[in-house]
C-alpha cells in the first residue's frame, strides 16, 4: 500500500471513530442537576465551587447562587462544596435519570462546626449587617450572625461561636457577637473591662 493509500485509510479510520465516540455520547442515558445555594441561611452565595467528587463535573455559582450540571450519567451521586478551595460541607443521595431534570432547589450549605476538628481552616463568614442570616422556621443548620455563625434549628439559635476579636457580651445570642473587642470601649480585650477616660484601641485602652 502506497503512503498516499495509507494516508488516507488512516483518515478514514479516524473519522469512523469520532462518529462512534459521538453516536455513544448521544446514546448515553444521561440527566441534569439543578439547584441553588442557600449559603448558611442567607441566601444566594457567588464564587462556590460544586463538584462530582470522582468526576470531572465542576461548576461555580454565579451571583444568584445558581447551579446546573448538564449530560451527568444516570446514577446517585454526591455534590462537595468548597469555597476557597476549603471544603464546607456536602449534598448526598442526588439521583440522575436518563432524559429528566432533578432539581434540588435551595441547597443549605454552611461549614459545619461539629465535624471540623481544626476550626481554624473554616472560612470567616463576612457578610453585610443587612444580610445576615435569619433563624427561619423551615430552616435548619449554621446560619450568618452578627460577627459570627450560630446553630439554627427552625427558629431557634445556639451554638454561638464569634468571629476572632468579637464576643457576644450582652448575652443575647440573636444580636451575635456584637462587642468588638479591639475598639468598645466598655469591652475592651475582653467582656466588661472598661476604659473610663480612655479609648480603646486594638483591644487596650
Amino acid at each position: 500500500m502506497s503512503l498516499k493509500k495509507l494516508g488516507i485509510f488512516t483518515l478514514i479510520v479516524m473519522f469512523l471513530s469520532i462518529i462512534n465516540v459521538v453516536s455513544a455520547e448521544e446514546n448515553m442515558e444521561v440527566g441534569t442537576i439543578k439547584g441553588e445555594v442557600d449559603y448558611c441561611g442567607s441566601g444566594p452565595k457567588d464564587r462556590l465551587r460544586i463538584y462530582i467528587p470522582g468526576r470531572q463535573f465542576s461548576i461555580t455559582t454565579g451571583s444568584d447562587g445558581k447551579f446546573l450540571f448538564e449530560s451527568i450519567p444516570a446514577g446517585t451521586y454526591s455534590l462537595g462544596f468548597e469555597i476557597e478551595n476549603q471544603f464546607i460541607g456536602e449534598k448526598k443521595d442526588v439521583a440522575v435519570k436518563p432524559g429528566e431534570i432533578t432539581d434540588l432547589g435551595p441547597v443549605a450549605i454552611c461549614p459545619d462546626m461539629d465535624s471540623v476538628s481544626d476550626k481554624a481552616k473554616i472560612p470567616e463568614l463576612k457578610v453585610d449587617k443587612e444580610k445576615v442570616g435569619v433563624c427561619r422556621d423551615d430552616y435548619q443548620g449554621i446560619i450568618m450572625v452578627a460577627n459570627g455563625r450560630a446553630q439554627c434549628d427552625k427558629g431557634k439559635l445556639s451554638q454561638l461561636e464569634c468571629n476572632k476579636n468579637y464576643d457576644n457580651c450582652d448575652k443575647d445570642i440573636n444580636n451575635g457577637c456584637e462587642a468588638d473587642l479591639m475598639s468598645d470601649n466598655d469591652n475592651c480585650g475582653s467582656c466588661g473591662f472598661i476604659c473610663n477616660l480612655e479609648v480603646c484601641l486594638l483591644g487596650s485602652c
